[in-house]
């Protein structure tokens, strides 16, 4: 695991982003840190010169995040929460976890899955979220670097070996034509392209 950044950065950096990015004031988020402005300033300094970026521009209403800090800022929402459970040594428990999972499917997938996933998660688990977003090329790189929690897809044989998975459901897809088009033949049986759509190959014969 190559980690170098990791060594060479300060994290509390990273805690006092997310105050900041919350309260969107340095007084405020000062008085939440215990930490004098002076010193609130000279740390959101640094963390521009860590990530090279201002992260959050002063506006006429406060603090807003830029487009990197606003990704941060998603990111950290997971991230830290997880890090804080792994500090503590306790086990997982939804009733009292406060973190924003983030979960990539199929259109189809969500209107099977979620529904279900929402009733059954978010109703005991008062602080817990979803994020869903659409799969794309690089999901399963995401996955790994651990910016997606979970991944609803079908099993088309793209995903690496080393990942976890295990079947939710399955689904059979029929192809229904009507009686007079007989001319219709069906050459092979549906599969999945890299869109997670089935596909059909058909051959019209004259």
């Amino acid at each position: 695991m190559r980690i170098t950044h990791l060594r060479q950065a300060d994290l509390n950096l990273l805690i006092v982003f997310t105050v900041l990015a919350e309260e969107r004031n340095v007084t405020r988020a000062a008085a939440r840190l215990l930490l004098s402005q002076p010193a609130a300033s000279r740390a959101l300094q640094r963390l521009r010169d860590m990530f090279h970026d201002d992260l959050l521009i002063r506006t006429s209403t406060g603090y807003q995040p830029t487009p990197k800090g606003e990704r941060l800022l998603h990111e950290l929402e997971s991230t830290l929460a997880r890090l804080d459970r792994l500090l503590r040594g306790k086990d997982f428990d939804p009733g009292a976890e406060e973190t924003s999972f983030q979960i990539a499917s199929t259109d189809h997938a969500s209107y099977v899955i979620c529904p279900l996933l929402c009733r059954t998660v978010l109703a005991p688990a008062g602080k817990v979220s979803f994020h869903f977003m659409p799969l794309h090329d690089g999901t399963f790189e995401a996955m790994e670097k651990g910016r997606i929690d979970l991944v609803l897809t079908a099993d088309d044989g793209y995903a690496p070996a080393h990942l976890a998975k295990e079947a939710i459901f399955e689904v059979e897809f029929v192809c229904v034509v009507a009686k007079e088009s007989k001319s219709l033949i069906i050459s092979h049986a549906p599969r999945w392209n890299r869109t997670n759509n089935p596909v059909i190959k058909s051959v019209w014969l004259p």
